[in-house]
């Protein structure tokens, strides 16, 4: 395939118009053309920019030889995969939601067994006061509570996100 039509490909499959490719490269229109017809070839400095451009090798665009596959083709090969992925979390993301949920939960229950038992020994009976720190995390209990908010958030988020998933991306309902 020669240059010319290895450009106009390129241009093409991008939906780049000559107009714009030629604005691009500060060329006029009519240059480009002539290019895609192989009337002429565009100096070094405008095949440097036109590799860029396309993200493709100086080899593809000037040995005629070279058929390998363009860009455009190399960037769809790579989104497949990645769409593929996209598509699997939604179908099965719900099942994370579950993990944190169950996570937090594992977390919330700790948190609750150490502050009774630490609560039932009572020692110091004030509470752990931690040296230089002033409000309601300044003690041992202010601390653990703030982790048993932060657990239970994470059970309440978890099961609301997996409950979301579920509906709106799942076999049974919304969007696939």
């Amino acid at each position: 395939m020669t240059f010319g039509a290895k450009l106009q490909n390129l241009r093409k499959q991008t939906g780049m118009s000559q107009e714009s490719l030629a604005e691009r490269l500060n060329v006029s229109r009519q240059a480009v053309s002539r290019w895609e017809q192989n009337l002429s070839l565009p100096e070094t400095e405008n095949i440097i920019n036109i590799a860029k451009i396309f993200d493709v090798s100086f080899d593809y665009l000037l040995n005629e030889n070279i058929e390998s596959t363009t860009s455009v083709e190399r960037v769809a090969e790579k989104i497949i995969p990645v769409k593929k992925i996209a598509d699997a979390f939604k179908r099965y993301g719900y099942i994370f939601g579950y993990i944190v949920a169950g996570f937090s939960l594992y977390c919330l229950v700790g948190y609750i067994i150490t502050l009774f038992s630490v609560y039932k020994m009572s020692i110091p009976p004030q509470g752990f006061t931690l040296s230089g720190a002033n409000g309601i995390f300044s003690s041992f209990y202010g601390i653990l509570a703030l982790y048993i908010v932060i657990s239970t958030a994470g059970c309440i988020g978890g099961l609301a996100g997996a409950v979301f998933m579920k509906r709106k991306f799942s076999k049974g309902g919304g969007d696939k």
